[in-house]
């Protein structure tokens, strides 16, 4: 398991190129814009994608319910337009892009491996979107088909956000420490010189 962690990471490290990067984030500017005008701006409500910590069938019940049957169409339209499903493998590659610049540190590359962390997110929004999509696509207040789903739904959505906030953690910490490790060998070289 770890050996084959190891292959994906050190696969993923080609991404690590302004190349990548920078398309990646054009791209991901652009979706998150489509998102917001095609999506947010007319649903004007929670959806439930917005719940960090999963949600309860009741929270998910009544957020549906507050869309009325106009939002939900509209919040419909975030998976059958493919807004949402391009989302997370954009993100996850720009993750995995910025990851793979800043690890590893100093020589240690096991923290490489943490460029997989992305990848693992994308796994669980992509779920979490299929879900959601057949909540929608079923939705009636008392129906039990979608049960199911709901359930799955709001446990992917809570695994989702772990794995985001864990990789803009380690990020965020990969970017300190760079920036650390490169102000103290610059100063232990003047001493040097």
């Amino acid at each position: 398991m770890v050996a084959t962690l190891k292959k994906l990471s050190n696969k993923l490290k080609n991404l690590k190129s302004i190349y990548v990067l920078i398309p990646a984030i054009i791209i991901l500017y652009y979706n998150n814009k489509l998102i917001y005008e095609k999506v947010v701006s007319k649903v004007n409500s929670p959806i439930l994608d917005s719940f960090l910590i999963g949600y309860s069938r009741e929270e998910a019940i009544n957020t549906l319910e507050k869309l009325g049957d106009d939002g939900r169409e509209i919040y419909k339209t975030l998976y059958s337009s493919y807004f949402d499903i391009t989302f997370p493998i954009v993100l996850a590659t720009t993750l995995i892009s910025l990851l793979s610049l800043n690890y590893p540190l100093y020589k240690t590359s096991t923290l490489g491996i943490f460029n997989v962390l992305p990848i693992i997110y994308m796994i669980f929004d992509e779920l979490e979107n299929y879900c959601h999509f057949q909540i929608l696509k079923y939705y009636s207040p008392l129906s039990t088909s979608i049960e199911n789903y709901i359930f799955f739904g709001s446990y992917f959505c809570l695994f989702k956000y772990i794995f985001f906030f864990t990789s803009l953690v380690l990020l965020l910490i990969g970017i300190i420490s760079n920036i650390i490790l490169f102000i103290f060998f610059n100063i232990k070289n003047k001493k040097n010189n």
